[in-house]
């Protein structure tokens, strides 16, 4: 297993210490054991949860690396996928990871003492309600989801949080194109600039990150209600 993620972190390009191998592979197993009783991810086979959950939310450092001490925010992170893998492989940065459900958070947060992370938190609460308050609203360097949304929507939770200046990732399968073309206008009406595709870095994932520069803060009516936006997306 250390082997493996080693070597598949080099292949990335991605810089870490033994230390974080070892910090990477405690935080799958807990989140493999913690899945027996809480269903916090499908994958339960060690091997393929290590590519499809740590390497593949490595990617991000590999196509979008954060800049230096920048303040992250992932939204509906679940298990912690990708904001503890960030976590861990970039100590500058500080991470909030989000989570509408109590009980993801309580894992999250028992994975943070455990692991002694001093650059990690974990909040229960919606991002379109977060999204409202000073605290988080046009707050954060860096924005990502993995497996929340189609994009239209996850554009409207997404980027109310960043800053203008700031970047929105969404980790997308294999309709990410797709996504893509029906969340412009969306995007753009948010404060986005134009967006970015990147295949994903992986061999053989049919996956992509999409990339969106936020160049204006979000006009003050977005985020709606988390229904309202499920049900009529921007331009949809």
């Amino acid at each position: 297993m250390r082997e493996e993620l080693d070597r598949g972190l080099a292949q990335l390009g991605v810089t870490h210490s033994a230390r974080q191998s070892e910090e990477l592979l405690a935080y799958l197993g807990m989140l493999l054991e913690t899945n027996r009783r809480m269903n916090l991810t499908a994958i339960r086979e060690e091997n393929t949860a290590l590519r499809l959950h740590l390497l593949d939310s490595a990617t991000l450092l590999a196509v979008a690396p954060p800049p230096q001490g920048s303040s992250v925010m992932d939204v509906g992170t679940g298990g912690g996928l990708p904001g503890m893998v960030l976590a861990i492989l970039r100590p500058d940065c500080q991470v909030t990871l989000c989570d509408a459900t109590r009980k993801k958070v309580d894992f999250l947060s028992s994975v943070i003492g455990e692991l002694g992370l001093r650059n990690a938190q974990a909040i229960q609460g919606r991002a379109e309600e977060l999204a409202r308050t000073q605290q988080h609203r046009d707050h954060y360097d860096y924005v990502t989801a993995r497996a929340v949304a189609a994009l239209d929507q996850l554009a409207e939770y997404c980027l109310p949080l960043a800053r203008a200046g700031g970047l929105f990732l969404a980790m997308k399968g294999r309709r990410g194109a797709e996504e893509l073309e029906r969340a412009r206008s969306a995007i753009a009406a948010l404060g986005g600039a134009s967006p970015q595709l990147f295949p994903s870095p992986l061999a053989g994932m049919e996956c992509c990150i999409i990339k969106v520069k936020k160049w204006r803060d979000t006009p003050r009516e977005y985020p709606r209600s988390g229904g309202v936006i499920r049900k009529h997306p921007i331009g949809g």
